[in-house]
């Protein structure tokens, strides 16, 4: 049985809502990373329903695209974590923080 990752089970042509996200909040792509999953899986399973594939190849189609994407974002959550947890992750943060907001102040003042 397919397992994909937005943690879907294609049971008997029947596809349950997904809600499950196997990456962790470090990198904010969880719900991004299903969102988009659930688009494409859509997308196959209305090809499959149109007779434009057959069920196996749409969900193929769908891990082929999904897989790549998946792997993207797990890198970027462990990257993430890492950099938390790290000795200096607080600073690095707050660091972060303070350049997106002076960012976002001169941005404001030019436009």
């Amino acid at each position: 049985m397919p397992h994909t990752f937005v943690g879907d089970f294609i049971v008997d042509d029947h596809v349950p809502p997904a809600d499950l996200s196997l990456v962790t909040p470090f990198a904010g792509e969880g719900v991004n990373t299903g969102m988009t999953d659930a688009l494409v899986l859509a997308q196959e399973m209305v090809k499959y329903m149109h007779d434009e594939k057959t069920l196996d190849d749409s969900v193929r189609d769908y891990e082929e695209n999904m897989f790549p994407r998946a792997a993207k974002a797990a890198a970027k959550t462990l990257k993430g974590k890492t950099n938390h947890f790290s000795a200096t992750g607080a600073t690095d943060l707050a660091a972060m923080f303070r350049k997106h907001f002076s960012e976002q102040q001169s941005n404001a003042r030019a436009s």
